[in-house]
């Protein structure tokens, strides 16, 4: 009998981890199955006995605290973020799933509540076996609603793209001291709760789950937006001092082509065409090159006005040329943007231009962005060559969670789908490997634009 009560109280203990699984279910793999099985398999039946051991140590050092470590361990395998982000995930699924135990055991209760349940029951099994049953109708019943909740968790984790929000977000030490009070005050709570009946666990996992939910969505969101204005201004930054390098080079240029010119005269006559050829190749072409081609570049911004186009194109053209891709930009006109919306349009061109790099660097490393006014809107088309092995269907793009990536590694199609708005769409087009994307800004006078569906 105490063995059967064992394994039923162990089951629990793969609570947090079904919901972890089917939540972030893109993310599994199978060769992390026997870790899964293994570890609450191992963690409950010492819990249980340590409990037996030391009955005066709080409930909480050996129910919670190793589940919620091994869930938390688990999770890091499945989001590749900074740990400290993902222990309120784990404290939150714990919470849900006890809240859930909760009151499938107060529907129980319930039912057996009265004399012709609970007399027959005691009578004919004895009290042992009524624990069992009770234990065992209890995890039966928290098992489906464990399930649907997970679902219900992954619908709005994809819609979101809360895992892709978590793995860009930076840490300071705000986070690490609000989810240190957290984590404390979730022990207290659950020491407390476990050493009363059911109802008031259930109590005590409610009010944790709805409060701690609402300000770690708060917080993630918050962060968030910090974090895309910071990299706005930081790419203003970046094309400011790029501009100013320029500037400052077109001055040394200056001051040293009359010595270029002098020391070439020189070995021009002397008749040293090797020696020439020799210092035009490594000292004057390298140079020369680079300016022309920084030179060709900012000539092209320039003619766009939005500052934050202009810094996030040249943001991503430095990261082209660290990574060795061709990172053509070509504006031959006067370009006005007209959106206000600048915190969604940095969101969908920089997606945009991630993919089409990460594209790039798997085919031909060439990526074209071309910038055009027309009549009733501005155009941005970003296009890159993609491998002929890759299949990819322009219709599904325009479905929810749609990831141009393998293995639903990225989700950046998602947040460019959400971002759009009646004055600001997306259309994509593939032309044999060729796959572009365009940005289309309506005027001002267009605002009776509805949000167009991404098509071909």
């Amino acid at each position: 009998m105490h063995l059967i009560m064992l394994i039923i109280s162990c089951f629990s203990g793969y609570f947090g981890l079904i919901l972890l699984g089917i939540t972030f279910h893109e993310r599994f793999k199978l060769k992390w199955l026997p870790l899964w099985i293994i570890g609450p398999a191992i963690i409950m039946p010492t819990a249980i006995f340590l409990m037996g051991a030391f009955p005066s140590v709080p409930l909480v050092i050996f129910s919670i605290i190793p589940i919620v470590l091994f869930d938390w361990w688990m999770l890091s395998f499945l989001i590749h973020a900074k740990k400290i982000l993902l222990l309120p995930v784990v404290l939150l699924v714990n919470a849900v799933y006890r809240f859930i135990g909760a009151i499938s055991g107060l529907l129980l209760n319930l039912l057996a509540s009265g004399k012709e349940n609970t007399v027959p029951l005691k009578g004919v099994f004895g009290s042992t076996i009524a624990s069992i049953i009770n234990m065992a109708g209890a995890s039966l019943l928290t098992l489906p609603l464990i399930i649907i909740c997970a679902f219900i968790a992954h619908h709005y984790v994809r819609k979101y793209n809360f895992v892709e929000l978590l793995e860009k977000l930076p840490v300071d030490s705000y986070d690490y001291t609000l989810l240190s009070i957290f984590s404390i005050l979730y022990l207290i709570i659950f020491t407390v709760a476990l050493q009363h009946p059911v109802q008031w666990q259930a109590y005590a996992a409610c009010a944790f789950t709805i409060g701690f939910a609402a300000l770690y969505f708060q917080l993630i969101v918050s962060k968030y937006k910090r974090m895309e204005a910071n990299q706005a201004m930081q790419n203003l930054n970046a094309y400011g001092h790029a501009l100013s390098d320029l500037n400052t080079n077109l001055e040394t240029f200056s001051h040293d082509y009359k010595n270029i010119m002098l020391g070439m005269t020189q070995m021009v006559n002397q008749g040293d065409v090797r020696e020439l050829q020799t210092y035009f190749k490594d000292e004057i072409q390298p140079t020369l090159q680079q300016f022309v081609t920084h030179s060709a570049i900012y000539a092209q911004l320039s003619n766009i006005s939005d500052d934050y186009i202009r810094g996030i194109l040249f943001e991503k053209y430095n990261e082209a040329t660290k990574r060795n891709i061709n990172f053509n930009i070509v504006v031959e006109q006067k370009v006005d943007c007209p959106t206000t919306e600048h915190l969604n349009l940095i969101r969908i061109l920089g997606n945009l231009l991630d993919n089409a790099l990460d594209a790039a660097e798997q085919s031909d490393r060439l990526v074209d962005v071309v910038v055009t006014p027309m009549p009733d809107e501005t155009q941005i088309r970003i296009s890159n060559h993609f491998a002929k092995q890759r299949r990819l269907d322009v219709t599904s793009l325009s479905k929810k969670y749609a990831t141009s990536k393998e293995n639903h590694r990225g989700l950046g199609m998602t947040s460019v789908s959400r971002s759009q708005t009646s004055n600001m769409w997306v259309t994509f087009l593939i032309d044999e490997q060729t796959f572009s994307a365009t940005i289309h800004m309506s005027h001002p006078r267009d605002n009776d634009h509805h949000i167009k569906e991404i098509n071909s």
